[in-house]
This record gives structure tokens, sequence and C-alpha cells, in this order.
């Protein structure tokens, strides 16, 4: 989201923005648009019943702005917000289809949403439907997938004469992230050395292959499969990070 916009919006009116979930994107994103010139947050939802009620500056160092957080859906309706930022681990398509249809835009970080063909059907049939019935939109960024593994080497690659690999290498200082879910349970930080079962794999591919066809159709390279592997590193000391503790891998004592 661009702290500063090259124009405001049409008519001099701010955007009304609905922030939706307060994880590690969801508060960094919550703060921009408190702070920014051309929106106006106008509600907040999160998942957590101790979190309802608190004022959404709380979530992100700032003091009270007067905007109290719901985990009722009907409350963001009845906003009749221009967009709701959709940042939440996953997502349900029944409350996305709600969104759209009440004619609220959505911009989400979700990667299901990255690619429309990559949807299963039968969702993407229900929130085309939705969008047709708001007369609303969807629209899935992010920085990787999305910026890192779509959009620069997109750029980049318009320089090259000749193209015969791509090679994307993606490095991730993790220890300020305070997200122990995604951390220690998706990405199996701490856990004994193991083989990359099929659901880590799964998870590998489904987030990355639709920005990786993307990708290729803009390079007019046709592809037959996606294919993820993986490896595990161990721990030579304990390292403590700001989600929790990575202890020092017991298989080397």
């Amino acid at each position: 989201m661009p702290s500063q916009p090259a124009h405001p919006p049409s008519g001099g009116r701010k955007f009304r923005v609905v922030q939706w979930a307060t994880g590690n994107v969801g508060t960094r994103s919550l703060r921009a648009v408190i702070e920014h010139p051309h929106y106006t947050l106008v509600g907040l939802y999160v998942h957590s019943p101790s979190k309802v009620g608190k004022d959404a500056g709380e979530f992100c160092g700032l003091g009270p702005v007067g905007i109290k957080a719901t985990n009722e859906i009907d409350d963001i309706l009845a906003l009749k917000a221009d967009c709701v930022l959709y940042m939440q681990q996953g997502h349900n398509v029944d409350d996305v289809c709600r969104i759209l249809a009440s004619g609220t835009n959505i911009v989400s970080t979700v990667p299901d949403f990255h690619r429309p063909d990559f949807i299963e059907p039968a969702a993407r049939q229900r929130i085309e439907e939705a969008c047709r019935q708001g007369n609303s939109s969807i629209h899935c960024a992010g920085s990787s997938p999305g910026f890192i593994t779509e959009s620069l080497p997109i750029v980049l690659s318009s320089l090259e004469r000749r193209l015969d690999l791509v090679t994307i290498d993606e490095y991730a200082d993790v220890s300020s992230r305070n997200s122990p879910e995604m951390l220690f349970e998706v990405m199996r930080f701490g856990k004994p050395p193991f083989k990359f079962d099929e659901r880590s794999l799964e998870h590998v591919r489904r987030h990355y292959a639709g920005s990786l066809a993307a990708l290729a159709d803009s390079l007019s390279i046709p592809l037959e499969s996606f294919e993820a592997m993986g490896e595990a590193g161990i721990t030579r000391s304990e390292t403590r990070i700001a989600a929790g503790v990575v202890p020092k891998d017991i298989s080397r004592s």
C-alpha cells in the first residue's frame, strides 16, 4: 500500500477502508491506513474474542483513533466501505463472497486469490458471481508471492535479448517476525529434522504456482507442471527469535 499516492481520490474524498485481521501483515497495513492522508479507517475485523472492543490504534502502536475492533461480519458489511483489506491466514469463501456481494471491493494478500484459474472452480464461480452482484472486485497482491516472484522478474526480463533460465532466490530474516503459527507450524521451524511431506509441499505449490504461472505467461513459456521439493537444515545452538525459541538440534548431542 503506497504511503503517498501521486494523486488523491477523484473529487478529493478519502477512501473508506476496513482492515480485516491484525496479524503480522495486517498490523502494518492497519498503521499505514491510519496514517495515510487519503484513506479513512472505518472498521476493523478481528478473529480473537480477546481483541474485540479494543481501539484500532492499540494494535499498531498508535494512540486511540475511535475505531473499535469487531468479530461480527454484519458490523463490517453495514459500513459500506470502499475496500476491505483482507489479510487473514487462509480465507473463508463465504465471508469473501458476502463482502463482495455487498458492494465492497477486496484487496488481499492471501495467495489463494493470486491467479483466478488456480482457484478451485466452484469457489471461483461463487466469487465471480458475488463480484457481479455487488459490482465489486477482488485484487491480490503481496511481496512474495507477488513482487519477487512475478512483478520484478517480468520487468527485468524485458531487458534481455536472450533468456535461457530464470532463477529466483529469496532470503528472509524472520527473527523479528512474531508469527509463531506460521513459523513453527506451517514452516516447521524448531521441529526435529524431517523429510518434507506432501502437505508441506502442497503448501508451497499452492502459494507460488499462480504467481509463477503469470511470469511464465509473460515470457510465453508453456508450463506442463509444478514440482516442489524441500530440504531441512539443523541448528547448531539454541536460537531465540520474536516468535519463540528454535532449540538446538538434539541429534547433535
